[in-house]
């Protein structure tokens, strides 16, 4: 088939799925052009905008199905989601999942750089969602994609993963096998002949995998998965019967385990922590918690986690500071944890899941008397939710708004404290309401100034409000880019190390860090290492960068008021 055959498809189609479908009959092939050219003609915008949450053009749609960059393999991963149970044809997830799954199949799976930002968002997850699909087309395009990417050849799953982002690829396959299910959708396809082979060599892959990475060379399956494989022998395919035959010879040398599917896995300590602050907030031991999952967001490797299970982290210890309570630190950590929660952009979060933590938050900021606060998070999430779910936001903005205004007019209110004391500072510190910064810009672009403005309100909080420059910004924005943002967490209790890091960090890979990690403590990490910096003009840049981070001003509010006379003492030296 070449170009000009009688279906002429745009040539965007033409270039994505020629080479995908040249073995097949010539008759499918054209089939599916005109299908996909369908897809092109419709791309059914308004459908991809409901389900991944962004305004979206028919040519970026387009674009989205047919060339896709590497970074919107995250996309996918929301736009092949199975839809609801019972969903109508035109469900908008409907028609995603049938024309980005396909295509995610035919084409995009071999491209490993699309295909790693794709599994690092949770895809393998996803496709594991349809191994048990009633639709056998999703069914089989799920299976048999997860064998392409569990065999690219520029990835080698059996290699020990030795940077952040091979750990979190291993970290996103090794959680299937509790978060998905994942040996018991496999075997379910045993007794399906379109589909069994491909399901026993990923039961075979993913055991042989676990085993070797994982279990210390030994992996004992359980004595109903045992029998499994054993009936798998009898399978009339050839090719299959012997798969099943050495599979089963492999793993029958060690004793049944008959506690799960399989025993003896060896999860990263990252997520055994969490496992085990999960069981002990169910036994209330609030304090474990806290103490596990500390272990976890501060280690070497918490950056390695999937995006999903470094949320569940912040989450946790969030539950355990405002479940535990002893004080308003407690309250100040539990908010500063949640709000981390929720401004971590995890695909497989729905907005259904975040109620709950912005009911939380706002309930803890009230206690606090951060009534500004606490309208500002429910103004910005109300914008997602609709019907019953908005209107429960919405009163409980009004509840805020009167305790608001009944907390000040009374004359020792911590509203009005806490406003006073800020603006005192400001004023014993001589912050100028107008300054200018000049980030580090590469030799080979020209310079460009950030104007940085600070507004004081006397009647509310103190706003920081950046004004971007028109062209371009000059920053890398990958999600694994993290190592500034680690070192940070390890300097933090060392002020001359903290020193040091800010010396040498680039303004912009500090943007991007400090907006990831700032807390109460980290921020008095960063204050304490400026004070260090043998570099003034260097340990200044840094400082108006902080302050001009939407964060920090979130943070302040939150930090004891000794955090406070820091920042003055910091702005002093500075002004």
């Amino acid at each position: 088939m070449n170009e000009e055959t009688i279906n002429d498809p745009p040539k965007m189609v033409f270039e994505a799925l020629n080479e995908a479908i040249a073995s097949f009959p010539e008759e499918l092939r054209d089939a599916l052009m005109v299908k996909f050219t369908s897809y092109y003609t419709n791309p059914a915008t308004e459908c991809v905008e409901e389900v991944v949450q962004k305004r979206m053009t028919d040519e970026r749609a387009q674009q989205l199905l047919f060339q896709p960059s590497s970074q919107d393999g995250r996309w996918y991963v929301l736009l092949i989601q199975c839809p609801p149970k019972g969903a109508p044809d035109d469900h908008p997830c409907m028609i995603t999942c049938h024309r980005y799954l396909a295509m995610l199949y035919l084409y995009h799976a071999r491209n490993w750089d699309f295909s790693k930002e794709f599994i690092l968002h949770g895809g393998l997850a996803m496709l594991a969602e349809f191994f048990t699909h009633d639709n056998i087309h999703l069914r089989g395009q799920a299976l048999d994609t997860f064998t392409q990417l569990t065999s690219n050849s520029s990835f080698d799953w059996f290699d020990t993963p030795q940077s952040f982002e091979d750990k979190a690829l291993h970290n996103n396959m090794l959680k299937l096998v509790n978060t998905s299910n994942l040996i018991h959708k496999l075997v379910e396809n045993k007794d399906t002949p379109a589909f069994s082979f491909c399901a026993l060599q990923i039961l075979a892959f993913y055991m042989s995998w676990m085993r070797k990475l994982y279990t210390k060379g030994e992996l004992r399956l359980s004595s109903a998965l045992l029998a499994t494989l054993s009936e798998w022998q009898l399978s009339s395919e050839q090719d299959e019967a012997e798969l099943a035959t050495k599979v089963f010879e492999d793993f029958n040398r060690w004793p049944a385990a008959d506690n799960s599917d399989i025993s003896g896995v060896e999860y990263p300590s990252e997520i055994q922590n969490l496992y085990q602050a999960s069981a002990a907030l169910n036994q209330k031991d609030y304090g474990r918690v806290i103490e596990l999952c500390n272990d976890t967001v501060e280690s070497n490797n918490c950056e390695a986690l999937p995006p999903a299970e470094k949320q569940r982290a912040y989450l946790l210890r969030a539950s355990g500071f405002l479940e535990r309570r002893r004080d308003n630190s407690d309250l100040k950590n539990g908010v500063a944890d949640m709000n981390q929660a929720l401004e971590m952009d995890v695909m497989q979060t729905s907005t259904e899941d975040r109620l709950p933590w912005i009911f939380a938050m706002t309930q803890a900021l009230k206690e606090l008397e951060l009534f500004d606060r606490a309208i500002d998070v429910l103004e910005k999430y109300s914008k997602a939710y609709q019907d019953s779910k908005l209107e429960s936001l919405q009163e409980e903005l009004k509840l805020i708004q009167t305790l608001k205004a009944t907390a000040l007019k009374k004359t020792g209110s911590q509203v009005k404290k806490e406003n006073d004391l800020i603006q005192a500072l400001l004023q014993r510190s001589k912050a100028p309401s107008t300054m200018q910064i000049s980030p580090e810009i590469p030799k080979d672009e020209p310079k460009r100034m950030v104007k940085v403005v600070a507004k004081v309100n006397p009647a509310s909080k103190v706003s920081i409000q950046r004004v971007m420059p028109q062209t371009k910004a000059v920053m890398k924005t990958s999600a694994f880019t993290t190592n500034i943002g680690r070192k940070l967490l390890k300097a933090k209790n060392s002020p001359s190390t903290m020193a040091e890091l800010l010396e040498g960090v680039h303004l912009d890979d500090f943007t991007q860090a400090a907006t990831s990690v700032l807390t109460e403590d980290v921020l008095i990490g960063i204050l304490r290492g400026l004070e260090k910096c043998s570099n003034r003009n260097k340990a200044m840049e840094i400082f108006k960068c902080l302050i001009a981070l939407p964060k920090y001003q979130f943070t302040l509010d939150l930090a004891s008021p000794e955090v406070h006379e820091l920042v003055a003492c910091v702005d002093n030296v500075f002004n």
